[in-house]
C-alpha cells in the first residue's frame, strides 16, 4: 500500500501498511548534512536509520507540546508581573429553556 509519494526531483517516498514497515527515501541531501547524521549517530552508538526516527519523535513531540501565543503572553504579561489582563466582554447566547407546559 502507497502511503505518500512525490515523483519531482526532491521528493520523498513511503510504502507499507503501518508506521513500523514503512520506507521513506530522502534524495538530494547535502553531503554536509548527511556527514553529521552519520557522525552523530556514531557518537551514540546507533544506525543513521534509528537516529533520524529520534531526531523525528523528538521534533514532533517538542511541536506538540509548544505553547501558544495567548500563554506566552501571559507567562511575560500575566498577574505575576504585576498585569491585569482584561479580556473583552462578549455578549454570550441568549439561555433556551424547553418545558412542557401548553402556554394558554
Amino acid at each position: 500500500m502507497m502511503l505518500a509519494s512525490r515523483s519531482q526531483k526532491n521528493h520523498y517516498r513511503c510504502n507499507g501498511p503501518g508506521p513500523m514497515s514503512a520506507t521513506m527515501t530522502a534524495r538530494d541531501i547535502d553531503p554536509r548534512d548527511k556527514a553529521w547524521v552519520q557522525r552523530e549517530a556514531r557518537l551514540v552508538d546507533i544506525s543513521t536509520e534509528e537516529f533520524i526516527r529520534r531526531v523525528i519523535r523528538e521534533k514532533r513531540a517538542r511541536a506538540e507540546r509548544r505553547t501558544k501565543p495567548s500563554d506566552a503572553f501571559r507567562h511575560y504579561f500575566g498577574p505575576e508581573h504585576g498585569v491585569e489582563l482584561l479580556l473583552p466582554w462578549r455578549p454570550g447566547q441568549r439561555r433556551v429553556e424547553l418545558t412542557d407546559r401548553k402556554e394558554a
